[in-house]
């Protein structure tokens, strides 16, 4: 496990966050205490009840809605679909100029 200090950590945080996504094990020490960086499977629903206060049914009928707008959108022909990345930069592009 590689250790770093506050400063050290602070000066290159991006890339110390790098390597703990890919699977490195870093920690920082701070003081008497060592505190080990580590990737967090926190999902939408539990992004939302953290920062929120979303419920589980609230989470629940917002999905059923979204779900059902998207139906909506799909039968009436409302949603623009892309099959590659270079389709989509090809239709912004000739947005961007019309």
């Amino acid at each position: 496990m590689k250790t770093l200090t506050v400063a050290e950590a602070q000066a290159d945080l991006r890339k110390w966050l790098g390597l703990v996504a890919r699977g490195e094990e870093i920690a920082i020490s701070t003081g008497e205490d060592v505190i080990a960086l580590r990737p967090v499977d926190a999902g939408v629903t539990e992004y939302a009840r953290q920062e929120y206060g979303v419920t589980d049914e609230e989470m629940t009928r917002f999905i059923a809605a979204t779900d059902a707008e998207f139906a909506r959108l799909e039968a009436t022909g409302g949603l623009l679909k892309f099959d590659t990345p270079e389709a989509l930069r090809a239709y912004v592009e000739k947005v961007a100029r019309d």
